[in-house]
């Protein structure tokens, strides 16, 4: 579960950072997991497939024709006040999802975080945990093939199910069961005090993991960006002081004020009949009273509020009340919030205010220089022909701005039928609030001489700029920072933590709303000395407006247009290349044929070229007009060699990162290239990890996309662009990251237990400054191409298209028998049981650290395995406070060993199969995940992978028994590791069998900050060597005295004695 922002105002935004994509347009938004985009409305996608999904057909009203309906939506009310949306949605097939929106209505505010008082700071998301995960009927779903989740955001509390039509265990229709777990969650919790203290300990240690310099970076912009209102400070994690204290009485009053039917929506989407889903939502949700605030009246009654007129119509149609079709449901709410206040950015007024103050947030963490000019628009309502085009017309600006493409280009590619003259008055509108920052008296003079210039309603300006400065800087110009370069989104990936030392605040929860806390985050940096070998960084937010001001000032000469190549390969010179080599089709090794009939079971089609080139395809409906190509070359880094040389350690995944950077094929211009794939509707991505080269393509079948997608694939074969320039590019950006690894508190403590557990081998390491330094354009190049030849490339191909098209251009069984000797050797047996041993071995985790002990927020086991390498291990995460790691570490280690002590229960094995099983269907909807089944399928180096596989997947799922787990379990030769997020402990092994003994297992505790702090003194830690400090600020526990650190482990054991379940651990 996780609190996350959502805001509903619409905004620009103009971010000056490094390594900005399409995102760069968005705003942040802080949440209890994670930032996700804050912009719900349809300008937030691509434009052309924006555009593409809207088109509506032309109609003689004009720009004023109102816009048509879903003709399948559903809308209407319960008599109870419940809103109901339904849309019939064949796709994926037999999956439905429903989700329930507590929402912050009009006329009746709570339960968005936006509406809590100034003593109730988090109570909506304390009420969400305890209402969720306090169903018995909820635990029902689990084991079905359903996934559930919740969160809270500013406006909305959303519980959802995604679940298959019918249940994987009884056969029984799944709807009812998900309706009736849905209002149980929300109308009819029991809030048991043992539930509430569990969530409570949840609630502080999931803000406990957001408590990082990303997170802190985005309350930083919507402390500033939203200074007008509540959503500027009024974040949905809350504060943990008050979660503390509230008692059950408090948690109830706020549920009661705002769980009520009339202030919630249920949205149902899927493959469901319309009069059964209709009559299972009845069934579901009249049971629930109307609340407090709901009356009935007749047609003669009087209300204070009425519901909407859809709500009317709706009790019209179905004589919802008892009188008939005059009756209907009014609400008579107990307190109303006025509407949020925003400064908008536009409008006759907005010119005339002076730019906003630039502010400054530094810190020592923070690594680059990030400038955010913020215009706040409200959100125009899509109702007419015309807004639809004016919504177009945004996309285009949007589109030339990340693309670097003139605006007649985009325009071409998204409609037809907007001028480049309304493209260009509304891009002037959009961004004057940037480009005449600091010049508004001129901006106005502009308007003014030519206001037809302009669209509607005018200019824009700032309405808030902010700065984001790193503290310090070394010599030699580089940050002394740590972490991964900043972009929008950055809290998704990055686990920087804030320096709990450098907080005022001494108490645990003190301190997190202290770090939490945006108005309380600034000056950090002004207090602390410069790190050895580092200078301040001063740079005011007074120097910065007066050159963003003098740069407004200065003429900017239009970009040239570029000319897009309609083919990469000319016509005469791709058939120059079909006489020369005459390609063809040879036989399929194992198939007797060159051209074998599809494989029956799973669709999958194979074909291999006369050069060797491998090809796996697979029509199929899940994206109609769409595919997604894969190109894999076996090798990746474990074919590096080990040596800090010009062709050594790194040459590989740095010189893929220089292909990338280049970005062109041929002799193209890299604007070329881009113009290309943009018309022809190709977005590309190359990358390498420790067993492969892989080229990913997404591609729009329609327009000559497969043949395009081919012709930019066969040139980066035969003419990539090796730049010295984007080499080093390439090399800086993976020196700054291996510089950022003492500061980054998982990716040091991961780097130090892969060193104990692999010793001098580092192809599952990043390389260091050292090694990177010494790659040359030369090595690099050498490295990747012997890679990148025909024999050892393998094509994957799944989607909406013509097999002969697909061919043309790439030219230019039963059920496993029961008895465990011939199910156990079937190629697949290691995969899926180790699959279901994981899954089992997750639930215990969840319910014993998680759920029974309160130890933790998250806490997972992994499996770490590859298809080439005869090597992996296991790896259990697990987070907490300093003071609680190495109890939540014991806690999953007795966990393990209960595998042992506790057999694994049918039951729980079945859970897992369904899980799995339901998964493994859901996913085949997904071509992405069609293309991992299809890969190595004619790999030599995976012999045992055949199309029988990918037949065979669900029946092994289902045929798996008990003893095959135990089996897998002691023949396993994998390792283990529990991995850190803040601060965390590590558990690894890499010898045979899952053996969870003490000299069977590698260990790491990292804690953020400049000390351990209470770590320091754990039973666990007593005989370990001394600490040392990686850089400024992280402390990393060396462990190179393995006796010592077991003999440790023993004695916290034996102190541990029989906390935990299961009692002492057996030795």
């Amino acid at each position: 579960m996780q609190a996350r922002s959502s805001l509903v105002n619409r905004h620009a935004v103009l971010r000056v950072a490094p390594f900005q994509g399409p995102a760069a347009s968005q705003a942040p938004k802080p949440s209890a997991r994670r930032l996700v985009n804050p912009t719900t409305s349809r300008s937030s996608l691509p434009a052309r497939r924006c555009a593409e999904d809207a088109v509506v057909a032309p109609s003689e009203g004009g720009p004023s024709q109102a816009l048509e309906p879903h003709q399948a939506l559903d809308i209407y009310y319960l008599d109870n006040g419940l809103r109901v949306v339904f849309l019939p949605n064949p796709s994926p097939v037999d999956r439905f999802e429903a989700h329930l929106e507590v929402h912050t209505a009009r006329n009746h505010p709570l339960p968005g975080s936006v509406d809590e008082s100034a003593e109730e700071q988090g109570i909506a998301h304390l009420v969400e945990h305890v209402t969720f995960l306090g169903s018995k009927k909820r635990e029902t779903l689990l084991g079905t093939g359903a996934r559930s989740n919740a969160y809270t955001d500013f406006h909305h509390t959303v519980f959802h199910v995604h679940a298959p039509r019918v249940n994987a265990g009884t056969g029984a229709p799944m709807l009812a069961q998900v309706l009736d777990a849905l209002a149980e969650i929300a109308f009819e919790p029991e809030f048991l005090p043992s539930r509430i203290e569990k969530e409570r300990k949840a609630v502080t240690a999931e803000a406990q993991m957001m408590n990082t310099i990303e997170y802190r970076v985005d309350c930083q912009l919507l402390q500033y960006l939203h200074a007008e209102n509540a959503l500027g400070y009024r974040f949905p994690i809350g504060k943990m002081e008050q979660v503390a204290g509230w008692d059950r009485a408090a948690i109830m009053d706020f549920w009661a004020r705002g769980y009520h039917p009339a202030n919630a929506t249920l949205y149902l989407v899927g493959d469901l009949e319309p009069a059964a889903a209709r009559a299972a939502v009845r069934q579901a949700f009249d049971r629930v009273p109307a609340g407090r605030r709901s009356v009935r009246r007749d047609a003669q009654g009087v209300a204070a509020v009425e519901l909407p007129e859809e709500a009317h119509a709706s009790a019209s149609a179905t004589g919802a009340g008892t009188g008939g079709a005059a009756t209907h449901l009014s609400l008579l709410p107990t307190s109303l919030r006025p509407p949020v206040q925003h400064a908008w950015g536009c409008g006759a007024a907005a010119p005339a205010k002076p730019p906003p103050q630039i502010s400054v947030f530094r810190h020592r963490l923070l690594q680059l220089f990030q400038l955010s000019l913020f215009c706040k628009l409200p959100i125009q309502p899509l109702t007419t022909m015309q807004d639809l085009s004016d919504v177009r017309a945004l996309h285009v600006v949007q589109e030339a701005l990340q693309s670097a493409a003139s605006a007649h280009e985009a325009l071409v590619a998204t409609a037809e039928g907007i001028s480049a003259e309304e493209v260009g008055a509304l891009a002037r509108s959009l961004l004057s609030f940037a480009s005449h920052f600091g010049n508004e008296a001129q901006l106005m003079e502009e308007y003014a001489a030519d206001p037809e210039a302009w669209a509607a309603p005018g200019p824009s300006v700032a309405t808030a700029a902010v700065a984001c400065l790193p503290a310090f800087t070394d010599a030699s110009g580089h940050s002394s920072g740590g972490g991964v370069p900043l972009a929008r989104g950055a809290s998704l990936a990055t686990t920087q933590h804030v320096d709990p030392a450098a907080l005022r605040a001494t108490a645990p929860a003190a301190a997190l709303d202290a770090a939490l806390d945006p108005s309380a985050a600034d000056g950090d940096a002004d207090d602390e000395e410069p790190p050895e070998g580092a200078v301040r960084f001063r740079l005011s937010g007074e120097e910065i407006a007066a050159a963003l001001a003098e740069a407004g000032g200065a003429d900017v000469a239009p970009l040239p247009e570029v000319d897009v190549p309609e083919h990469l390969v000319p016509e005469d010179v791709l058939a120059a290349l079909l006489e020369e080599r005459r390609p063809a089709w040879v036989e399929v090794p194992g198939a007797g044929s060159a051209r074998p009939a599809p494989h029956p079971a799973s669709g999958v089609v194979q074909r291999r070229l006369s050069n060797g080139v491998a090809l796996n395809y697979r029509v199929t409906p899940n994206e109609p007009r769409a595919a997604a190509l894969r190109v894999t070359a076996a090798g990746g880094r474990a074919r590096e060699r080990a040596a800090v040389a010009p062709d050594g350690t790194g040459a590989v995944t740095v010189g893929v990162r220089a292909l990338s950077e280049s970005g062109t094929v041929g002799g193209w211009a890299r604007e070329q290239v881009e113009l290309f794939c943009i018309s022809k509707l190709i977005n590309c991505v190359l990358e390498a990890d420790e067993e492969h080269v892989a080229m990913d393509f997404h591609l729009a079948v329609s327009g000559g996309g497969i043949a395009a997608t081919f012709q930019l694939l066969h040139l980066f074969l035969e003419a990539p662009a090796w730049e010295g320039a984007a080499a080093e590019r390439a090399k800086q950006m993976y020196a700054s990251h291996a510089r950022a690894l003492p500061k980054s508190l998982e990716r040091a403590t991961a780097d130090r237990i892969m060193t104990a557990m692999m010793g001098v081998d580092r192809q599952f390491r990043d390389p260091t400054q050292e090694e990177i330094a010494a790659l040359s354009l030369e090595g690099m190049r050498a490295a990747v191409s012997a890679q990148l030849r025909a024999g050892n490339l393998e094509v994957c191909v799944v989607g909406d298209f013509d097999p002969a098209e697909l061919e043309d251009a790439a030219l230019n069984p039963a059920v496993w028998a029961e008895h465990n000797a011939v199910r156990r050797r079937h190629p697949l047996y290691p995969s899926v049981t180790l699959a279901l041993l994981t899954e089992v071995v997750n639930s215990r985790l969840f319910t014993t650290v998680r759920d029974t002990l309160g130890l933790t927020y998250d806490v997972s086991f992994e499996l770490a395995g590859f298809d080439r390498l005869p090597a992996g291990w296991f790896h259990v995460a697990v987070t907490s406070t300093p003071g609680k790691i190495g109890e939540a570490a014991m806690a999953s280690l007795r966990v393990l060993r209960t595998l042992r002590t506790q057999p694994i229960s049918g039951r729980e094995l079945q859970r897992a199969q369904r899980t799995l099983a339901a998964r493994h269907e859901t996913d085949l909807k997904d071509n992405g995940y069609w293309l991992g089944l299809m890969a190595n399928l004619q790999a030599p180096g995976v012999p045992l992978k055949t199309l029988d596989c990918l037949r065979d997947l669900r029946a092994m799922y289902d045929t798996a028994t008990v003893d095959d787990l135990y089996d897998m379990h002691q023949k396993a030769s994998f390792g283990s590791k529990l991995l850190p997020q803040n601060p965390h402990l590590y558990l690894m092994r890499n010898i045979p069998q899952f053996n969870f003994d003490d000299d069977a297992i590698f260990s790491c505790i990292g804690v953020s900050g400049r000390e351990a702090g209470a770590v320091k003194d754990h039973p666990l830690l007593a005989a370990l060597p001394a600490q040392r400090e990686d850089g400024a600020g992280e402390a990393v526990v060396d462990v190179k005295d393995a006796d010592a650190f077991f003999s440790a482990v023993k004695v916290f054991m034996q102190q541990m004695g029989s906390a935990g379940p299961g009692g002492p651990p057996k030795p």
